[in-house]
């Protein structure tokens, strides 16, 4: 039976270190690059649903300040 080749003697972390370096410098800044869109893309969808919800909130209060108006306006007389 024949032993390992020198591929599978290798420990995981030096075969990620050489995966690293087979793949290089142009690969390292692509992949940051598209983490930083990932990111930057997902805080404009926080924020929009933020300020949605703020604008159900207001307009909430908006509604039953109306309607309590209304009510009071309604009874008083």
């Amino acid at each position: 039976m024949a032993g390992a080749t020198p591929h599978q003697k290798m420990s995981y972390r030096d075969h990620v270190k050489k995966r690293r370096e087979e793949k290089g410098c142009l690969y390292a800044w692509y992949m940051s690059i598209l983490v930083c869109i990932y990111i930057q893309f997902m805080l404009c969808c926080l924020y929009c649903v933020a300020v949605v919800a703020v604008s159900v909130v207001n307009a909430a209060r908006v509604v039953a300040a109306v309607a309590v108006l209304r009510f009071s306006k309604f009874h008083s007389a």
